[in-house]
């Protein structure tokens, strides 16, 4: 396990690395787009206190979903370490620029190894990882709901949306849809192993698909991307000077909408993506000239999306140095 462990890691560390490479090559194209010189002087002339109100804004984001992740880690009787717990839930920000988040079911193997509680199964805590994006897409959607009062072209893709969460949730709730999936399981002998698995995960999501953890986690979700669409609008209007209620509707709309569509695409932290679509909509949606609109993508990319990277890439060498050390 030790040695799988470390291989995992070490795929992990070359899609960060890749993904490093990638937002570079991001960034240096939309800057030309936008004209590179004008592009900088936006960026260097950014005042430093701002930009350490934006990074708190940020911060106080991460707090509120790693209570998310704390509640539901209790709801599964899942036992951690305060200090075990937040760097679990930090290392899982390294892991946004992994393909479709793919990498954050690593998380399931850090909760089950360092779980100081009743045995739990990898299956379980991944139960826990996918009701976190559960969650985030409920509160993305009431989020995004503001900015469609404004945009009603769009009210499809809330639709749509809203439609995957109720799928989800019925499915999961609904133990006979899994007792076919079981019986089929069982009738083809080289994917049995997978039934057990498929028991512990669906017992599990089962468990958080409750009316008040629903409520309790999409609240905090919701509340958490609040902050970081303030950041944004505190960006736009730095950059743009213009701001009113509308605007900040329509600013909710673009951070959310780009942030699903790189989710949805699979893209390693929806690189390329996002970007490409959130300078899309600044300039159509707001009228922002380009330059403005390059600013404003790179410094929010900046301090979120690759802010979280290095906050998460510190914490998941602090869990790989502690599992190595409990493993001598």
């Amino acid at each position: 396990m030790k040695k799988n462990f470390k291989q995992l890691i070490a795929k992990i560390e070359v899609q960060i690395l890749a993904a490093f490479i990638l937002g570079f090559v991001v960034f240096l194209i939309i800057s030309l787009y936008g004209h590179i010189s004008g592009v900088k002087d936006y960026l260097i002339n950014f005042p430093i206190p701002l930009a350490f109100t934006v990074l708190s804004l940020t911060l106080i984001n991460y707090l509120l979903r790693y209570l998310r992740f704390r509640y539901l880690t209790r709801c599964l009787k899942v036992s951690l370490k305060l200090v075990d717990s937040l760097a679990i839930w930090l290392s899982g920000l390294s892991m946004t620029v992994t393909p479709g988040k793919s990498g954050e079911l690593v998380k399931a193997y850090l909760i089950k190894k360092l779980n100081t509680g009743p045995k739990a199964s990898f299956a379980a805590m991944a139960s826990l990882v996918i009701f976190e994006r559960f969650s985030d897409a409920v509160g993305t959607m009431l989020l995004m709901a503001g900015g469609l009062w404004y945009y009603q072209a769009m009210r499809w893709f809330l639709a749509l949306v809203a439609g995957a969460i109720i799928g989800f949730a019925v499915i999961f709730s609904k133990p006979k849809i899994f007792d076919y999936v079981y019986l089929f399981l069982k009738k083809i002998s080289f994917l049995n192993f997978l039934t057990n698995h498929l028991i512990n995960f669906h017992q599990a999501t089962h468990k958080l698909l409750t009316a008040k953890t629903i409520f309790i986690s999409s609240f905090l979700a919701f509340s958490a991307w609040s902050f970081e669409i303030a950041g944004f609008a505190l960006i736009f209007n730095q950059i743009n000077h213009h701001l009113d209620i509308q605007t900040i509707s329509v600013l909710a709309f673009i951070f959310t909408f780009t942030s699903i569509l790189g989710f949805v695409t699979m893209m390693p932290g929806g690189l390329g993506v996002t970007e490409a679509s959130k300078l899309s909509l600044l300039m159509v949606l707001l009228s922002v000239p380009k330059i403005k609109a390059v600013s404003i993508v790179i410094l929010i990319r900046l301090f979120t999306l690759w802010f979280g990277v290095l906050l998460g890439i510190m914490a998941l060498l602090y869990l790989s140095h502690r599992l190595g050390r409990a493993d001598e």
